[in-house]
């Protein structure tokens, strides 16, 4: 099996086309390229991933996983006649996130196949290594998730660089956080706001096991937020693809707080088409409140008021985004 991928490989790099088995993989625009090929034991080894060099492609060797599916997209039931089929893409952008993400990547797919399957929406998992150090790409595979790489640790730039993997013909994108996992009510709701021709896009509410009451008072004004001006958190937002592709995606001259300047951008192009960027309230995401715990509240406050006092200037430097930059997991 190995010599046969590695034939296929080279023909196509000779030709100048993804290599065929490209369900699992994805080639990136720099010099080296990261790939991931299921079902080769790497030689001579004794953990269960080991990369190798081969005419300037990072090959990465896994086991193939058992129940992991490596279609492009799911193959759900067909639906009434009448009903067309939808292309969802799940982008996940994930550094060293190897401990979480194969809940998350479960969480995605028991809701999936219990809410968009029946809503006849096709859909996969993209997971954008972004330049981890642990097994999180092998991780990502090994759960059925298309893998690609990006070298910039940047939040923006994985999403965006998650998205160049979707297909050409893919209807939606919806962004997860690595440490998020949706539930089949939220999902319910998802497929019911992609099947509805007057929604551009939009984001959910929240939900964290808090115990401190600060930090339940800071979600609550979240909340409010996001209700009242219709801004998407990061953890779970959805958006036409062709509306994605026309604001440019994610602005990379943020290291943090990205998406409201996406969802800013997006209700302009809502509005302009006389559609609609809606908050799902119903069933919030249930995500990880990491970060509120891993750093004290002051350090938050602290955080809060250099950005409002530097007028946003904070988040265009990775060294001011520590709480999202210092590597704790």
């Amino acid at each position: 099996m190995r010599n046969g991928y590695l034939k296929e490989l080279d023909e196509a790099k000779t030709r100048n086309e993804d290599p065929p088995f490209a369900s699992f993989i994805q080639p990136h625009p720099h010099a080296v390229h990261k790939i991931f090929l299921p079902g080769i034991k790497a030689r001579a080894s004794t953990t269960a991933l080991k990369a190798f060099y081969l005419g300037g492609w990072n090959i990465h060797c896994i086991p193939a996983p058992e129940s992991a599916s490596p279609r492009l997209f799911s193959s759900p039931p067909a639906p009434a006649p009448h009903i067309p089929i939808m292309l969802l893409s799940i982008i996940i952008p994930a550094w060293n996130e190897e401990k979480l993400l194969p809940e998350t990547l479960a969480s995605i797919r028991l809701a999936a196949s219990a809410s968009l399957d029946p809503a006849g929406i096709r859909w996969d998992i993209i997971v954008c290594d972004n330049n981890s150090t642990d097994s999180t790409a092998a991780v990502a595979a090994a759960g059925g998730a298309r893998v690609i790489f990006e070298p910039v640790n940047q939040i923006g730039r994985a999403r965006n660089t998650g998205s160049t993997a979707v297909a050409a013909e893919c209807d939606w994108l919806l962004f997860v956080d690595a440490d998020s996992t949706p539930t089949a009510a939220l999902f319910a709701d998802l497929a019911a706001a992609l099947r509805n021709p007057r929604i551009l896009g939009g984001g959910s509410l929240l939900h964290m096991p808090l115990e401190e009451r600060g930090a339940r008072v800071a979600l609550g004004i979240w909340h409010a937020i996001s209700t009242k001006f219709r801004y998407a958190a990061g953890s779970f937002l959805f958006v036409r693809t062709d509306a994605f592709r026309e604001v440019g995606g994610f602005d990379t001259t943020f290291f943090a707080g990205e998406e409201l300047f996406l969802s800013q951008a997006l209700k302009k192009v809502a509005k302009k088409r006389a559609m609609d960027f809606v908050i799902l309230s119903r069933n919030p995401m249930p995500t990880s409140p990491r970060k509120l715990q891993m750093h004290e509240p002051w350090h938050h406050l602290a955080w809060l008021l250099k950005t409002i006092l530097t007028g946003g200037r904070t988040l265009k430097r990775r060294e001011s985004c520590d709480i999202w930059y210092d590597g704790q997991r």
